[in-house]
């Protein structure tokens, strides 16, 4: 090409013949190098960024398992609830899930039943009975014995829930509840109630 023939010219004019010898070798990197960084930069920033954009809203939606249907009533949850004197069940969400566990060493069961603060979900007039949505959970221990933390998350939960339990063994013929408390910032300090299925 042309740019060798112009840089030994270069150095010719302007230094002795050991010049010559010096060209030699650092001519063929400066050309090839220089020109290529910058055209490789410029031309992948633009056309990169606008494809992620539409890519982001997608997948939650195609991902929704619809494992919980919206209850009106939970005979079994609310008799087992009598008995401990709570009677008013109009502050709560009744659902009915399956396979809500995200880790697979979970103290709660594939099947359960569930009442859920009404402040704890938004879009609630979408919410009518029978009506299907998600709720995922995510179960740790505390460390002490049979004491637990479950995140509870959904697409129409405000923010993700998590409530702090402890994991009583029923007395034989009774059925396996966990009381929850809240200690998440919203609903903080209410209550979640689970009927623990097998």
């Amino acid at each position: 090409g042309s740019a060798p023939w112009l840089l030994r010219q270069f150095n010719l004019g302007n230094s002795s013949s050991a010049g010559v010898t010096v060209s030699s070798s650092p001519s063929p990197l400066t050309p090839s190098s220089e020109p290529v960084s910058p055209t490789h930069t410029t031309s992948e920033q633009p056309s990169g960024v606008p494809e992620e954009a539409p890519s982001l809203s997608l997948p939650p939606v195609t991902k929704n398992e619809e494992n919980c249907t919206l209850k009106k009533d939970l005979e079994d949850l609310e008799d087992a609830l009598w008995s401990t004197g709570i009677s008013d069940f109009d502050p709560f969400i009744k659902v009915v899930c399956t396979n809500t566990n995200k880790n697979t060493s979970s103290p709660i069961p594939t099947q359960w039943e569930g009442l859920f603060p009404n402040s704890l979900l938004k879009n609630r007039t979408e919410l009518t009975y029978e009506k299907k949505f998600e709720i995922k959970t995510q179960t740790e221990s505390l460390g002490e014995t049979n004491k637990y933390k479950t995140t509870f998350s959904g697409s129409h939960f405000y923010d993700d829930v998590v409530g702090e339990w402890t994991k009583n063994d029923p007395f034989e013929g009774e059925k396996e509840m966990a009381e929850m408390i809240i200690v998440s910032s919203r609903s903080s300090s209410e209550k979640i109630y689970l009927l623990l299925k097998k």
